[in-house]
């Protein structure tokens, strides 16, 4: 590891390795889904990983000393790396006994490494499909508010519209029958102007009539006095 201890393999278990290989030629120790990485490696040296993982990030340094003390974040923190790279091993030593003592086994673990490839991407591919309606279908919803919203606008500018020609209509019928009643009254002005000349004027003949029935009397008089000279 960068800055500390390098990880070997510990030279004891080279025989047993050997005679592993020698009863199990199908048996690997090499994972390419680690990287292509010596699985030895992670076998002999996972405790000093788990300290490397546990302690990484962290500003504090683990005490090396074995007094009793309270269990720190830190040190739940390693012992967490270290159960999940226990069961890392496990998980591995169990594929490598599956791979040595059957020689399907490697072709079983590939193909349910591939169908399970082929869930996740049908899960992801179903994911992003469900994203999608989900975005489609918001933006329908928000497209059919904006729709509904815009024809609210235009039915109330309508109604404001139609409100406005009523009222303007009303107005003019109000204003001509203003303007009707003002000639009415003027007619009836009228009316009553002339009827007042036509009585004073038959005031006036009649006025004259009697004036000439009194004068007739006395102009007949006079003629007949004028005539009897």
């Amino acid at each position: 590891t960068p800055g500390g201890a390098r990880f070997t393999v510990r030279p004891e278990r080279n025989d047993t390795d050997a005679q592993k290989e020698e009863e199990n030629p199908n048996r690997s120790s090499f994972s390419n889904r680690l990287g292509g990485s010596d699985l030895r490696f992670l076998r002999d040296n996972y405790e000093a990983m788990g300290d490397v993982y546990a302690n990484r990030g962290s500003k504090k340094a683990v005490p090396t000393n074995n007094s009793a003390m309270t269990p720190t974040y830190t040190a739940s923190k390693r012992i967490s790396a270290k159960k999940s790279m226990q069961s890392l091993v496990d998980d591995l030593a169990a594929v490598t006994d599956v791979q040595a003592k059957d020689d399907g086994g490697m072709a079983r673990l590939l193909v349910f490494f591939r169908q399970d490839a082929d869930r996740r991407a049908e899960a992801d591919a179903k994911r992003r499909h469900e994203d999608r309606e989900e975005r489609d279908a918001a933006e329908r919803r928000e497209g059919e508010v904006r729709d509904r919203e815009r024809r609210e606008e235009a039915k109330a500018a309508e109604e404001r519209h139609q409100q406005e020609r009523k009222e303007d209509r009303e107005r003019r019928e109000e204003d001509a029958k203003r303007e009707a009643a003002l000639r009415a009254e003027r007619e009836r002005e009228r009316a009553e102007e002339r009827r007042q000349q036509d009585q004073q004027m038959q005031l006036e003949r009649e006025e004259l009539r009697q004036r000439h029935e009194q004068m007739m009397p006395m102009l007949q008089a006079l003629a007949k006095s004028n005539n009897a000279k």
